[in-house]
């Protein structure tokens, strides 16, 4: 299925003249920060304003526990998890406590094997080492049975982690979460790698060291980073000053990972960087690889070490995406058979032979895919587990717990999700989050939606006011990077990179002024404007470097025909209503407006072979849903025909009425068309539709 939809700009403010000197300052304003003081503090927070740790539940009692486990030389286990947050806490942790000469060790769950947490599996290795205290990073908070289990044989367990908790928490010696009921810490949303931070941190204040948490900041970057939790309050100073650290060298693991990611280590790194280039380095270790290699990267010192590990979770990387995308490619057709693409019901897809590994991450991009909120599972045994995203909003936690009498375990938050079902529930399920989808969405079809922060007039997109934006990083969650909208900007040129996957566009104003745009993974035809045309885009702004030269650049997000198009269909909407109910109103129409009118609204017989040859050479091998306007924009882009959507509509229906095309209507806009017979020949005067355009256009 190929998606031709257009999203909804929901644009908050447009500048004036008068607002346009300081870019920064409006979009801090939009943000909410109405004062100089909390905008500098935004900017530039300093460390001083780091939450006291103590604040935290059960952080006395922990801090107290380990310092008394140390002197007794007793023994550590630091207990993790297999993402990138886990693992840089895991890391965190236990590099501080080994700097400290305490004797502890690390345990990352088999994902395949034992799954995400403390479970009987992972009890019974636990057994084998027998330590006197065992610390959770990154979970726990859901493991009530497995703490009981830990502590009737004797071994202390001390919990952090910064998922949602249940009714009842664990029997624990200390249960450290900021999302307790009971909770009086100012910030409630840091990731697994900053909750480790903070136990660093109230330590390192208890031995009299209280400045040595530090060194662990560009390490706890990386975990929150990845694992897109909101960047503001305290999450905001640990990446901003993180950043600093790595991008002056850092630590000597993400710097050899970096290097050997990219060939370079010389490009400042951005919160992206560790999104897009790191983070899933690190994932795929605890993906399909070894996860330990990946929490020993961040540990080592050895610059050759690094290097070694570094290759081979690159490689772990490289054979996770192929698993990844075969999953992909076949959950997308599974959806493409069986979904109706304008539901607004959640999406189950599943199979006992995909990858339990790589599972949230095609549950990812199948919510991009469909704009829909999508459930993935594999399967083990005679149970499945899965992930679920949501990409319609949709709070997946609360549908699970809407079917959760046919689920055996879950956990997560309102955008992802994991969670085990038997295979005898998984069809109940499956129609449970189903009804609580098409209730939670009222039965209506989900709009594809883009939050703008400002439409800006052309003159705004310059150097200064790119290089001004970069102050907003570290951009994400709570913090994204600001995205505007320009009306009418002039396509001067078009490219096509890396061997036309991606477009690379050019545009101008009447004064002379350009600038360049990217349009990633969208290829010159699939553009709904042609060289020449005036086009509405969405965009970033960000500084090129090439070749020792510094300018502005768009990557473009979302894109249009230029909105004066749509003038076309104010007379489209009456001819559409008149042809269907009263014919000789349109002869009428027709009769009284001049010849261009008539181009524009009616198909001559070259269009319809135009036309049709350009849609089988685009969409044959799949079908599409898509509005009529985004349709009629690439038509006319393609063909060079000009054409209302009266016009496109009308050769869609020419085409069904004679079996070349299947088309259904979910609205007067949206529709989904597939081809019947490509290559099968047919008379268009066996339509009735196309008999009656050709009476009007006689009679004019």
């Amino acid at each position: 299925m190929k998606f031709l939809l257009r999203k909804r700009w929901n644009v908050a403010n447009r500048l004036d003249a008068d607002e346009r000197l300081d870019l920064v300052k409006n979009i801090l304003t939009l943000r909410g920060f109405n004062n100089d003081l909390s905008s500098d503090d935004f900017l530039e927070p300093g460390l001083k304003i780091y939450h006291d740790p103590f604040l935290l539940n059960d952080m006395d009692k922990a801090v107290s526990e380990i310092l008394k486990v140390i002197r007794d030389n007793g023994k550590m286990l630091v207990f993790g998890d297999y993402d990138a947050d886990g693992i840089t806490a895991t890391a965190i942790l236990c590099h501080y406590l080994r700097s400290t000469g305490a004797d502890v060790g690390y345990m990352i769950p088999e994902r395949l094997t034992e799954g995400y947490g403390l479970s009987l599996d992972s009890i019974d290795r636990i057994c084998e080492i027998m330590p006197d205290l065992v610390i959770t990073v990154d979970n726990g908070i859901a493991s009530a049975d497995e703490v009981r289990i830990l502590k009737e044989r004797h071994i202390k367990v001390i919990i952090t982690d910064h998922h949602e908790c249940k009714e009842i928490l664990p029997d624990a010696l200390a249960v450290i979460d900021p999302k307790r009921v009971d909770n009086i810490y100012p910030f409630k949303d840091l990731a697994g790698a900053g909750i480790a931070l903070k136990l660093v941190q109230a330590l390192s204040v208890t031995s009299g060291a209280p400045d040595s948490w530090r060194r662990y900041l560009d390490v706890c970057t990386l975990g929150t980073v990845a694992d897109m939790v909101s960047l503001t309050d305290e999450n905001r100073m640990i990446v901003y000053h993180g950043l600093k650290i790595i991008n002056m060298g850092g630590n000597e693991g993400i710097r050899a990972l970096l290097k050997v990611s990219t060939g370079k280590n010389s490009d400042k790194i951005t919160s992206a960087t560790l999104g897009y280039t790191i983070a899933p380095r690190i994932n795929a270790a605890g993906r399909v690889g070894d996860s330990t290699k990946a929490v020993e990267l961040l540990m080592e010192s050895d610059p050759l070490i690094c290097e070694e590990i570094s290759i081979c979770l690159a490689a772990d990387n490289t054979k996770r995406q192929e698993i990844e995308t075969s999953i992909f490619d076949q959950a997308r057709r599974i959806i493409d058979e069986r979904y109706d693409p304008a539901s607004p019901q959640a999406i189950v897809v599943f199979d006992k032979c995909w990858h339990l590994g790589v599972l949230g991450i095609v549950a990812s991009k199948l919510a991009e895919y469909t704009g829909r909120t999508v459930f993935v599972f594999g399967g083990e045994g005679d149970l499945y587990k899965g992930s679920a995203r949501s990409g319609d909003g949709m709070p997946v936690l609360e549908a699970i717990r809407f079917a959760a009498v046919y689920v055996e375990k879950y956990g997560g938050h309102s955008k992802a999700a994991g969670l085990t079902v038997h295979e005898s529930k998984i069809d109940m399920f499956t129609k449970a989050v189903e009804v609580f989808s098409a209730d939670y969405h009222a039965n209506e079809i989900p709009v594809p939606q883009i939050d703008i922060d400002f439409e800006i007039p052309f003159e705004m997109i310059t150097y200064d006011n790119a290089l001004s934006v970069e102050y907003l990083e570290p951009f994400g969650e709570g913090n994204r990077q600001p995205l505007f909208v320009c009306m009418g900007v002039k396509v001067l040129t078009i490219f096509s990179l890396s061997e036309g996957k991606h477009s690379k566009l050019l545009f101008g104003n009447e004064t002379g002024q350009t600038f360049e745009g990217l349009a990633f993974g969208v290829t010159p035809p699939e553009l709904p404007f042609a060289e020449g045309d005036k086009a509405d885009i969405v965009f970033t702004m960000k500084i090129n470097q090439w070749r020792g030269n510094s300018s502005v650049q768009v990557i473009l997000k979302d894109f249009r025909k230029n909105n004066e198009e749509d003038l076309l269909d104010i007379s489209s909407v009456e001819l559409d209503k008149a042809f269907n109910e009263n014919f000789d109103l349109v002869t009428e129409m027709t009769d009284s407006d001049d010849a261009n009118f008539i181009k524009t609204h009616f198909p001559s017989s070259e269009d319809y072979y135009t036309v049709y040859g350009f849609l089988v050479n685009r969409f044959a091998d799949d079908s599409v849903l898509c509005d009529i306007k985004s349709l009629r924009d690439i038509i006319n882009a393609g063909t060079g025909i000009s054409g209302s959507s009266f016009k496109i509509r009308r050769m869609l229906d020419v085409f069904s009425e004679v079996g070349l095309i299947e088309i259904v209507w979910y609205t007067d806009d949206l529709f989904r068309l597939k081809f019947a017979d490509p290559g099968r020949r047919v008379s268009l005067s066996d339509s009735t539709v196309y008999r009656r355009l050709r009476e009007i256009k006689w009679k004019t």
